[in-house]
């Protein structure tokens, strides 16, 4: 039956056709049509939602996260019961407590802790489903630690707390020294499946910090939606040795976090995800993980604006990811993954992956980010070691003020095995990217495959692609043979002594062999000589003779020359003797590993 309160008919709410009709009009749980986009529930068509509309659903739903929260209804009165998205069968209802029927004023200057537990144990007391706890506008002080966590009992169903709008309904932590949290469950399970909506954390003192959850198997399941975490030390810490998993959040900001925004303490501590959050400005990690592991953390869309750390000006290096201790990092629970992110990095403190250890295994990928150093200069901006890789790939634009590193040490370059690794598909890298890289001990590998270069500053052409490392005997991986041009279709051949050519190699490249193809030009009969050789023109790889007006094909493999280190030996060039007029048209290329 439909129900009905003094201000407007409610709509009669059946099933899954019911969260169609929802989306479509701003008022549903993205997380309920997710769950039914993604599952399906093998129901037929006409019971749910039609495969061609799927992704404009998705988009939908993405565009209403931002939005405000429906009004919770009339909230004067706690324990009003809702129509709520139910089955054809029956429908669920939802109990809405406000915590002004509990004593918290609001007013910035009451501590409204007790008020704010008083009413999470009543919403806890009542039906096991569907309790949903409203905080009007206004500014709630917290003087205590752990108010929403200390509330005596352990929740055994799902609860949600919604306030009115982005940034109108604020919950202050006003600390004096001792450090204190909104959530801290010490080792005591309480809160499970919490949805949390349209709420600014903001932290008033030297020692506030946001969640620190402990699980070993209860603490999981937390959403939050359009929620701001604001001037707070650490805004998360995950510790424990059970599940506190499918932590996610939609549309969020932390601002001013001075320490790690998210750091993970628990082997089982996965499936994290943020969904269109900026971290903005942040001072300390964005993610870090403890010796005791955890991780599995995806981030799709959002931005970080990285500052240099508060206080000391040269040690406070701070990252995007970093795992000083991977000892219980690994295949379960080591991913983590950036799609189309935004980071700015300010200062030389500002860097993006540190992964130092040799304990465990790791992977860090971008794909499609902006990756920009602002201010600060030259910086190491990734550190990988034994059994990381980090990826940068899909257009993934790169800073030419990053540089790279492999720190795995020499006693390892024998053995079969992942010895640390860089990546670059496909990405846009500087043109000179190889000189930025650095293999500690000879082993590891750095490698750029169909990868677009920045402008080079000097104008000079150098080779893109490189494998740095592909001759380290231990790594046990495939490499592959690179083309590049040394001159193309639309530059001149070398006449006269000009329009010479030249290309600059990556460090220690074995030039395989080189090739050359130039048209006939004119009608002379002048001897023309084609040379591809060293960049002093003492050593020659290959030679080509023919008339000016005929044309000319050259080509000499299997040469295997290591350029070396010195960008003298690393240089090739292409020069000539004879002829008379330019010509265009041909082109001349070298094949290197």
């Amino acid at each position: 039956m439909c129900k009905a309160d003094g201000h407007r008919k409610e709509p009669c709410r059946r099933g899954r056709a019911y969260r169609l009709q929802a989306v479509e009009s701003r008022n549903f749980d993205p997380h309920t049509v997710l769950s039914e986009v993604v599952q399906g529930n093998n129901r037929a068509p006409r019971a749910g939602i039609p495969l061609g509309r799927v992704a404009m659903l998705i988009v939908t739903m993405c565009v209403a996260l931002s939005l405000p929260a429906d009004p919770p209804g009339d909230p004067a009165r706690a324990g009003v019961e809702l129509a709520a998205a139910g089955t054809s069968s029956a429908a669920e209802s939802v109990s809405v407590i406000n915590v002004r029927d509990f004593g918290a004023k609001g007013d910035g200057q009451t501590d409204d802790g007790p008020a704010l537990r008083k009413a999470i144990q009543a919403a806890l007391a009542g039906p096991s489903r569907g309790k949903r706890i409203h905080l009007p506008a206004g500014k709630y002080r917290i003087d205590g630690n752990g108010v929403l966590s200390d509330i005596g009992a352990q929740a055994t169903g799902p609860v949600a707390f919604t306030g009115d709008g982005w940034g109108a309904m604020e919950l202050v932590l006003v600390t004096t020294g001792e450090p204190r949290w909104f959530y801290d469950n010490g080792t005591t399970p309480r809160l499970q499946f919490v949805t949390w909506r349209d709420i600014k954390f903001t932290g008033s003192g030297p020692s506030a910090h946001g969640f620190r959850i402990w699980s070993a198997g209860h603490e999981q399941g937390f959403r939050f939606t359009n929620c701001w975490f604001n001037n707070l030390i650490d805004a998360f810490e995950l510790n424990g040795s059970g599940n506190d998993s499918e932590m996610y959040f939609f549309g969020c900001r932390f601002d001013s976090i001075s320490g790690d925004v998210y750091r993970i303490n628990n082997p089982q501590s996965v499936a994290h995800g943020f969904f269109g959050c900026d971290f903005i400005p942040l001072y300390g990690n964005l993610f870090k993980i403890g010796p005791q592991g955890g991780g599995d953390i995806s981030v799709f869309g959002g931005s970080a604006v990285m500052r240099p750390s508060k206080g000391d000006d040269t040690t406070g290096v701070h990252y995007l990811v970093s795992i000083p201790d991977a000892a219980k990092v690994g295949p379960q629970n080591g991913n983590f993954s950036f799609f189309g992110f935004r980071a700015e990095l300010h200062g030389g403190q500002s860097r993006l992956v540190n992964l130092p250890s040799t304990n465990g295994s790791a992977r860090v990928s971008f794909h499609g980010c902006d990756l920009a150093a602002t201010t600060g200069g030259t910086r190491e901006a990734v550190i990988v070691n034994l059994s990381k890789t980090v990826l940068f790939d899909a257009a993934t634009t790169v800073s030419p003020d990053f540089t790279f590193r492999v720190a795995t040490p020499s006693t390892v370059r024998d053995v079969h095995q992942n010895q640390g690794e860089i990546l670059f598909r496909e990405a846009v890298i500087p043109d000179n990217l190889y000189d930025l890289a650095k293999l500690d001990g000879g082993a590891g590998h750095v490698r750029a495959e169909g990868c677009t270069a920045l402008k080079s500053p000097s104008g000079a052409r150098r080779a893109v692609d490189f494998d740095i490392g592909w001759n380290s005997t231990g790594l046990g991986q495939s490499f592959r043979m690179k083309a590049v041009l040394l001159l193309s279709t639309t530059q001149s051949f070398p006449f006269g002594g000009t329009h010479e050519s030249t290309l600059l190699l990556p460090p220690n490249a074995v030039v395989r062999g080189v090739y050359a193809y130039k048209p006939g030009c004119g009608s002379g009969s002048t001897p023309y000589q084609l040379m591809i050789g060293s960049d002093d023109k003492t050593t020659v790889y290959l030679k080509g003779t023919a008339e000016e007006s005929k044309e000319l094909i050259a080509s000499r493999d299997n040469l295997l020359i290591n350029s070396g280190t010195a960008p003298k030996t690393r240089t090739i060039r292409l020069w000539s003797e004879g002829g008379s007029s330019p010509c265009a048209g041909g082109y001349a290329f070298v094949e290197y590993y």
